[in-house]
């Protein structure tokens, strides 16, 4: 399985008829496309209000992945809303990297659930042994962190992605306050981010980008 995940924002003046058009064309992927085995879609939850939703689609194969592109139904049908030159062009920015997990946790876990990803570039002056470090402590972090219920740290697939995307960290809670409980935990504040934050001696990773929104179903499993 190889899964794709985009931010994108629709444009402040849009009008709500066009957003629920196009949210409905992008959850009709799973049955116009072939090789698309699930697809969530949802309103980013990130109050800094970058983008307005997050949507994680599932392919079965590396084949389904390239027939993707070229499809009529994304050529025609879903790429005119994500033009803005189009007529009906009402995305004005997105980001969005293919990938494929590495290391799987889960946890039981009722349905309905924050799901939160984060996109991140390690710096191209890593070294293997760094790269294997930061990964390494971010998977200690479900671990001493109870409120992480999934999780799964990804290498990027595919090179042809608006931002040079090294690897992606999905994590799923069960709700709102196991999110908060995470973004407040020492670990993660003293250990973990650092190797993220611009001030820091230990920094390794270039870039991030992060998103997270309500869904009422897990999408992190163990094959």
């Amino acid at each position: 399985m190889i899964r794709r995940t985009m931010f994108f924002k629709v444009r402040d003046d849009a009008k709500p008829d066009q957003v629920a058009k196009l949210e409905d064309l992008v959850r009709g992927c799973t049955k116009e496309i072939p090789g698309v085995k699930r697809l969530s879609l949802g309103r980013d939850l990130d109050p800094r209000k970058l983008y307005t939703h997050v949507w994680d689609m599932d392919f079965a194969t590396n084949e389904a992945v390239m027939g993707y592109g070229p499809h009529a139904y994304h050529m025609n049908t879903l790429m005119p809303y994500f033009n803005r030159n189009s007529p009906t062009g009402v995305v004005e920015k997105l980001d969005y990297a293919y990938y494929k997990p590495v290391s799987v946790g889960t946890r039981p876990l009722n349905k309905g659930l924050i799901r939160r990803v984060m996109f991140f570039q390690m710096m191209p002056t890593a070294s293997k042994a760094q790269i294997a470090e930061v990964e390494g402590k971010v998977l200690e972090m479900p671990k001493k962190i109870p409120a992480i219920a999934n999780w799964a740290l990804a290498r990027a697939t595919e090179h042809r992605m608006p931002n040079p995307w090294t690897h992606v960290w999905e994590l799923e809670f069960a709700d709102q306050a196991g999110l908060d409980a995470y973004g407040k935990d020492r670990f993660h504040h003293d250990v973990v981010a650092p190797y993220f934050r611009p001030d820091s001696a230990t920094r390794v990773v270039q870039a991030i980008n992060i998103a997270w929104y309500k869904t009422d179903m897990p999408l992190i499993a163990r094959d």
